[in-house]
């Protein structure tokens, strides 16, 4: 299965397809992703006093993290040849779809709304294919990956789901004398 994935991404190759893989690349992990995924959710839940969110989030990101180099210094796998961006050591899970779908999962949790999920699920398919169309992992690597920032998220929750909950939300500005609340 791994072997066919990886023939029939190749086959669309071209410049524009690879240089919007190389910024989805950037966006959903390493550094510059981090940024996005990690850094600005946890300073804005920290901004709205979210603690427990916050927490939450943290906890789950340093957990699943780990995790991810864990198994890959475990099982060694070797990446396909000649990925079109740089990466570490290690291919299974791809720590790029355990981070990302960690991301998104937990915000989906936290938000409680059906678009969240679709656009989730959207999100962590296209991200399934950029990694597999880089060469940067095997297709397996990816579900691995999922499977792991799902899980992590997900087994957590119970965990702070009650504390968050509780937690007051933030207040919504409130209208000046004179005018109307749309």
């Amino acid at each position: 299965m791994d072997q066919w994935w990886h023939d029939v991404v190749l086959a669309p190759r071209n410049d524009a397809f690879t240089a919007f893989n190389v910024v989805v690349d950037h966006t959903t992990g390493g550094p510059i992703g981090s940024i996005f995924t990690i850094l600005i959710p946890l300073v804005a839940l920290l901004v709205l006093r979210r603690w427990w969110a916050a927490l939450y989030f943290f906890v789950a990101t340093m957990l699943a993290s780990t995790l991810a180099q864990v198994v890959k210094a475990v099982v060694s796998r070797e990446r396909p040849n000649d990925p079109l961006v740089t990466v570490d050591f290690g291919s299974f899970p791809s720590g790029h779809l355990t981070g990302f779908t960690l991301f998104v999962v937990v915000l989906c949790l936290l938000i409680n709304r059906r678009w969240a999920w679709i656009t989730a699920l959207v999100l962590v398919i296209v991200t399934v294919l950029n990694r597999t169309y880089l060469s940067a992992h095997w297709l397996s690597d990816t579900f691995a990956g999922i499977a792991l920032g799902a899980a992590v998220a997900l087994l957590l929750w119970p965990l702070f789901a009650q504390a968050i909950a509780r937690q007051p939300k933030p207040r919504q500005p409130q209208a000046r004398a004179g005018e109307h609340a749309a």
